[in-house]
């Protein structure tokens, strides 16, 4: 069955289901006529949503070089008489696997040094190249969607099932935005990862804000789209506006800027797409000769990644996304794909190119399917003891994630549990998702004779997830060291690949050396406890960066938290 939804602008989704007709062709002589022939079913007062490929630029502009082979339709429309309602809920599962590249490490180093070299011979300025990524997939694509939007929360999202294919984009990026005779256009470009921490967050944003190799790229391609765009708008309407705007997305910063433009009157959806696509942003300056460097190097037919995915009303008004992050699954070949790639220009390293690839496919390869923020507190005959740091917190938690949060009903759910428990200490554990809302339970705390045994870790703990600066209940590292763990052991204490010491599993650590109470930095990647904060202000104990070997020079150590407090332990061995 036919199933689309546009997640557009964070408001309401449009769900359109049976169409009336479907408009579709995979031969590049026909992309222009199955565009007028949806413009057409506008003019009648149908609805049209659906996908136009990367490889569909061929057939609109001859002289648009492309891959040969594609495996998707050119352009593809379901033809509606209007929305429809959202589909039952189901939570139906599903399994994906390893992902595999379609191009080697050195490989795309090699292709990106090769496109420096045309740079240099002034044959194009910039390209966006990219490569493909596969992994087997069974189960229920929508389910997948819904995680990725979770992950990675683009503001122009779509859900495509088109029988045997599903298509899933999250796409942040804006291709454009048709209001009357008004036409929108932002492009995107210019990319750096977001930091750990909220200082590294903060320093990442001022280098991307500042980087003259980002603002060069950027600018190059606003001025391609300025120049598509005058052809089929009025003299003197194009302008530009929010020039190296800066946005925050869950993984990254991205670098925007808004292009507006009017009309000219009769203008049809064939002659804006003829005109606008493929967006500039995902192919290159100067377009014509930069594709033709793509359609050499790339070794896959890009598909709809990197084309178009959007809708038209009866009225004409519509919006499009550039299909960037975004995965294509065939559900006969049991099979998922997902493009990933960013624009080399003369400032760019083939490392750097590589890199950024890489960490533009984290959405798909480092999914956490499915997490909440977690608060651990003490609640001490009705009162808990740091309520506003836990609250402030979740509440920064939840704005990395990028998701919506009240820290007023987060202390409305608190202090009600505490109105029914008036006396007695308890572990409150408090749990926030933005679907599901607050849940809270709680446990008398018992006491227990210290020192308790603890044990290092076997392994050392990879710390440049962003999970590990945040408490959540994605803890499944954690979970498998307990498993190996003797019976007898109260907590796990941890190490980087540096053998620096981290933390607890549940709780900081402190060091007594010589009378100094010292705690690893929060820098080095773990959780920013509410209770070591606290200790940090009061001067109590100081960061230092800790080795193993210190074990053996401290007088005693402690697990720390806000429930316990001070937890003298005991290692069992080194």
């Amino acid at each position: 069955m036919i199933d689309i939804q546009i997640d557009f602008n964070h408001g309401a989704p449009l769900y359109f289901r049976n169409p009336v007709s479907i408009i579709q062709t995979e031969q590049p002589k026909e992309v222009e006529a199955c565009i007028r022939q949806v413009q057409s079913a506008v003019d009648e007062g149908f609805y049209a949503a659906g996908y136009v490929s990367y490889e569909a630029a061929h057939g609109l502009r001859p002289e648009l070089s492309v891959v040969g082979e594609y495996k998707m339709p050119l352009v593809w429309f379901g033809i509606f008489r209007e929305p429809t309602t959202p589909p039952a809920k189901m939570g139906q599962a599903y399994h994906l696997s390893d992902w595999t590249f379609s191009t080697s490490a050195p490989d795309y180093k090699n292709n990106v040094e090769d496109i420096r070299r045309a740079i240099a011979r002034g044959e194009t300025y910039q390209v966006n190249y990219t490569m493909r990524m596969e992994a087997p997939f069974q189960g229920h694509a929508r389910t997948l969607y819904e995680h990725l939007k979770r992950a990675q929360p683009g503001t122009y999202s779509a859900f495509l099932d088109t029988g045997q294919q599903q298509i899933l984009s999250v796409s942040p990026e804006l291709f454009f935005q048709k209001k009357g005779n008004h036409l929108r256009t932002k492009p995107m470009k210019g990319t750096i990862a977001r930091g750990a921490t909220k200082q590294a967050d903060e320093y990442l944003y001022e280098e991307l804000r500042h980087s003259e190799k980002d603002r060069a790229e950027n600018v190059m391609i606003v001025d391609l789209l300025r120049n598509d765009l005058g052809v089929i708008a009025e003299t003197g309407s194009v302008h530009t506006t929010d020039l190296f705007a800066i946005e925050a997305y869950p993984t990254v910063w991205q670098m925007t800027s808004t292009i507006d433009a009017e009309l000219k009157q009769g203008i049809d959806f064939a002659e804006i797409f003829r005109a606008l696509f493929p967006c500039g942003s995902i192919t290159g300056a100067p377009k014509q000769e930069t594709m033709k460097r793509i359609a050499e190097l790339e070794n896959n037919s890009r598909d709809v990644y990197c084309g178009s995915i959007g809708y038209i009303t009866p009225a004409g008004d519509s919006v499009f996304n550039v299909a960037i992050r975004t995965a294509v699954v065939d559900s006969a070949k049991e099979r998922i794909t997902y493009g990933t790639g960013g624009g080399v220009t003369w400032d760019s390293t083939p490392q750097g190119e590589y890199e950024e690839a890489v960490l533009k496919s984290k959405i798909v390869t480092d999914l956490k399917t499915d997490f909440s923020l977690l608060e651990s507190l003490r609640l001490e005959d009705g009162r808990y003891p740091f309520l506003a740091r836990h609250c402030q917190r979740m509440q920064s938690s939840a704005a990395r994630f990028q998701w919506s949060f009240s820290a007023e009903n987060m202390q409305d759910v608190l202090l009600s549990f505490a109105r029914k428990h008036p006396s007695g200490t308890y572990k409150v554990r408090l749990l926030y998702h933005p679907e599901r809302g607050f849940s809270i339970e709680g446990a008398q705390i018992q006491e227990m004779s210290e020192p308790v045994a603890v044990e290092l870790s076997a392994m050392p703990i990879a710390v440049n997830d962003p999970f590990s600066f945040h408490k959540t209940t994605a803890r499944d590292v954690f979970a498998a060291l307990h498993s190996r763990a003797a019976e007898d052991v109260f907590d796990i204490l941890l190490y980087n690949d540096k053998d620096e010491l981290l933390e607890f599993t549940i709780g900081n650590l402190v060091l007594d050396i010589d009378g100094a109470y010292v705690t690893p930095p929060v820098s080095l990647g773990l959780l920013p406890g509410v209770y070591r904060a606290y200790l940090l202000e009061q001067g109590i104990v100081k960061e230092q960066i800790l080795s193993i070997a210190d074990l053996e020079k401290a007088d005693r150590v402690w697990l720390i938290n806000s429930v316990r407090g001070w937890v003298e332990v005991s290692l069992k061995s080194l």
